[in-house]
């Protein structure tokens, strides 16, 4: 996905998704990136990495902790610029199941994942025009 102007990319998840700061809205968000939606998390840094990022409840449902763990078994530790992806992808009807993932670049990822979700946006609205 192109950035968008004013956005600054604060982190991603082992699975794709970004958080990013939105300086016109002075705030983080997460970015699904398989859904294309953006949801507020907080208007704080201090907040957002000492609480938010360490709480159990976001490391298990957010992070999915335990399927980045096998994960990492399975297929190796994530080095800087890599994910797990899920092969294919649950937007284009993949399970998302554990044995479907395999390691790849990010940039590589979410630049595709925008392509498709960009072509989709396009094939919608001439749809209703």
């Amino acid at each position: 996905m192109a950035p968008r102007s004013g956005c600054c990319c604060c982190g991603c998840e082992q699975s794709g998704d970004l958080f990013f700061w939105s300086e016109t809205r002075g705030a983080i968000y997460f970015l699904d990136i398989q859904r294309s939606s953006s949801t507020f998390i907080d208007k704080s840094f201090d907040w957002f990495f000492n609480d938010f990022l360490t709480s159990d409840e976001m490391l298990d449902q957010v992070l999915h902790r335990t399927l980045f763990l096998s994960l990492s078994a399975r297929l190796s530790p994530l080095i800087y610029g890599e994910c797990f992806i899920a092969q294919p992808w649950p937007r284009l009807g993949g399970s998302g199941s554990e044995d479907t993932y395999v390691k790849g670049l990010l940039s590589v990822y979410t630049n595709l994942v925008g392509q498709s979700v960009e072509q989709a946006m396009s094939i919608e609205r001439a749809r209703r025009s």
